[in-house]
């Protein structure tokens, strides 16, 4: 039979030109409309790395701006910062810069309760090659608007019944600045009976620290109330004043009232002890007036474990100017602090009770 040949037409749509056939089997290009990453580095600079605020007052807040410029070639990454005490809030306008941006850093500083010559940083971390931290400087002079001068009252060791005294001032550079009372707050003094006295006199005008500044003073005389009781007392006076940006101060006094009969030292240590070690220590109960005197009595209230006992020095039938004390014990056998006191009674009338404090650390492994 006689073949029949065979004939393929293709057709071509109009505006199409035919392919070759690597053209067919080619995949798709690949876009270029990506952007390419930026290469390079990152660099910034500061239009200052300082800034002082010169005197300022106590009573607000003061703040300015640095401004920050990327002059890398990439990107700029603001990575964290901090600021020194609390003082310096930072807040930063932009975080992410490209080649040649600016941006703002405002630093606030907060200046109550500070005196005198002030010194604080800001620091930035940045992705920045050659600067990955960036150090800032606030200096500023505060100068306080309301304040009493010493800032902690202190008699230091006074015996009982003396009437010495000792003074506060408040000064305020507040026009017609006023102290309306001083008053002592809830005492935590031994047994709750405050111990002090305050009077507060009337007001005077004294020169300032600048040129023709005349600031308000008012003194407040402290004295021991003759009732107090021997130890240490630690008490606060809420001094209320007519100022609105300082309404109260609370000024601290302090006072050891001391006896005829007095520990030494008056807070006895044990040192620093393994675990079921031994423990000693040795004090005097002394008389400044050096007349005779007896322990009748000794307890120890420890609080950590130890076991522990008191031994008072044989003395004449008369009693002594000095005797010793001797406390024994042993460490528990955990790794714990030790506190106490041991309670001493004599036969003085002025000092039926004497309290002196100790103190131990148990660390480390038994031996």
């Amino acid at each position: 039979m006689k073949a029949i040949p065979t004939t393929v037409t293709l057709t071509l749509l109009a505006g199409f030109a035919p392919l070759a056939a690597a053209q067919l089997l080619a995949p798709p290009a690949a876009s270029t409309d990506v952007a390419a990453p930026l290469l390079g580095h990152a660099a910034i600079s500061f239009d200052r790395m300082a800034h002082d605020f010169g005197e300022i007052l106590d009573d607000e807040n003061v703040e300015t701006t640095f401004t920050f410029t990327n002059t890398g070639d990439t990107t700029l990454e603001i990575l964290d910062h901090r600021a020194t005490c609390g003082c310096t809030v930072p807040e930063i306008s932009k975080r992410s810069l490209l080649p040649g941006e600016s941006a703002g850093l405002k630093v606030v500083f907060h200046p109550a309760h500070k005196r005198g010559q002030q010194h604080q940083t800001v620091t930035l971390m940045t992705n920045a090659t050659d600067q990955p931290q960036v150090v800032l400087t606030i200096n500023a002079n505060v100068r306080q608007t309301t304040w009493s001068d010493p800032a902690v009252a202190h008699f230091s060791r006074i015996d009982k019944g003396d009437d010495r005294a000792i003074e506060v001032d408040v000064y305020s550079r507040v026009p017609g600045f006023k102290v309306e009372s001083a008053t002592f707050v809830e005492s935590a003094a031994i047994g709750n009976a405050i111990p002090f006295k305050a009077v507060v006199g009337e007001p005077t005008e004294v020169p300032g620290d600048a040129e023709g500044e005349i600031l308000r003073k008012y003194t407040i005389t402290i004295t021991l109330a003759p009732t107090v009781a021997i130890g240490n007392h630690t008490e606060t006076i809420s001094i209320k004043t007519n100022d609105p940006r300082k309404p109260v101060i609370q000024q601290q006094v302090i006072a050891e009232v001391v006896g005829d009969l007095i520990p030494n030292p008056n807070r006895v240590s044990l040192g620093v002890v393994r675990p079921g070690d031994a423990l000693r220590a040795e004090f005097k109960i002394t008389s400044r007036s050096v007349k005779p005197f007896k322990i009748l009595k000794a307890e120890v209230s420890p609080v950590g474990g130890a076991d522990l006992k008191v031994l008072i020095e044989s003395v004449a039938e008369g009693g002594a100017p000095e005797i010793k004390i001797t406390l024994l014990g042993t460490a528990p056998t955990t790794v714990q602090p030790i506190r106490g006191k041991i309670e001493l009674t004599t036969n003085s009338k002025d000092q039926p009770k004497i309290e002196v404090p100790f103190y131990a650390t148990v660390r480390g492994s038994s031996r």
